[in-house]
């Protein structure tokens, strides 16, 4: 996919109506987002695929794969999940148009931030909660979100997890655009095993997103990651076989009923996981 860098000065000369922050607050592999400044604080988020000079015409349709997201997040309204403040439309930054929109900002950060040291054990359990009420609200609409990851979760005031970024969900009830990638489309260190499998989004449901909500719960709870990706060698091979660290979760005390809950997300196989969301559920209420 062809996504071009932006600069920042073209950024604020296309948005005047909008006070920016001086610097990105994010760039992404397909997005990059601006902190729109005020009272009214959001954030802009620009699609880096240039489009056709038509598109400000409207003469052109969006991508098949911005459409759908715009789509999804437009039809899903719930909490713990992103909704769209403004937009889409369609601005020339700099020598090319981009379709932009905007969220609403969120102070407490992404999990990313709040990474490394291992947090207690209820607090983890919530993040499993309300996470998973989010993939149930996207399963519900046959939407698979499968980039769950500490950068796109962020905390709202409440400090709360919100989840980010439709930019690659899997919409069950149309056509799939995995051929357009050549398999299921990811993030390599947050995918489920069958995510690396070449079949056209073999096995790829809910269950998909339970696997990654797992990593971040994993990640969470220990500050390390599960299969250990900065160990490159094998790490698929661990991935797949499900072969994650447990002894993390002895060195952290994790409860015997947390670790049930945490092999049951990280299972390899797909029919292993959870197969409702409410026996999920129920397992975590035996943790507490």
């Amino acid at each position: 996919m062809n996504t071009q860098p932006l600069r920042m000065s073209d950024v604020m000369s296309a948005f005047p109506e909008f006070q920016l922050g001086e610097r990105p607050l994010g760039e992404g592999g397909m997005k990059s987002a601006f902190h729109i400044l005020g009272e009214d604080q959001r954030v802009l988020k620009i699609i880096r695929e240039p489009l056709p000079d038509e598109a400000l015409e409207g003469a052109v349709s969006l991508p098949e794969r911005i459409r759908r997201e715009i789509e999804g997040m437009r039809a899903i309204s719930h909490p713990r999940i992103v909704e769209i403040v403004d937009g889409p439309d369609v601005r020339p930054v700099g020598e090319n148009s981009y379709v932009w929109y905007s969220e609403p900002f969120f102070s407490g950060g992404t999990l990313a931030d709040h990474l490394g040291t291992p947090w207690p054990e209820s607090k983890c359990r919530d993040l499993i909660s309300d996470l998973v009420d989010a993939a149930d609200v996207l399963a519900q609409n046959k939407v698979v979100h499968r980039d769950i990851k500490p950068t796109n979760i962020v905390f709202d005031e409440s400090d709360r997890p919100v989840l980010l970024d439709l930019g690659i969900a899997y919409f069950q009830d149309l056509t799939p655009l995995t051929e357009h990638w050549g398999q299921s489309p990811k993030t390599p260190t947050y995918a489920a095993p069958e995510q690396f499998d070449f079949r056209m989004n073999a096995s790829i449901d809910f269950r998909t997103d339970l696997f990654q909500i797992g990593i971040v719960a994993f990640e969470a709870m220990t500050g390390s990651h599960p299969f250990n990706p900065t160990d490159p060698e094998g790490y698929i091979e661990r991935l797949s076989k499900g072969n994650y660290d447990r002894s993390a979760l002895c060195d952290t005390n994790v409860s015997v009923g947390m670790q049930r809950v945490l092999g049951r997300l990280l299972s390899a196989s797909v029919s292993r996981r959870y197969r409702k969301f409410e026996h999920l559920r129920e397992a975590l209420e035996e943790c507490q």
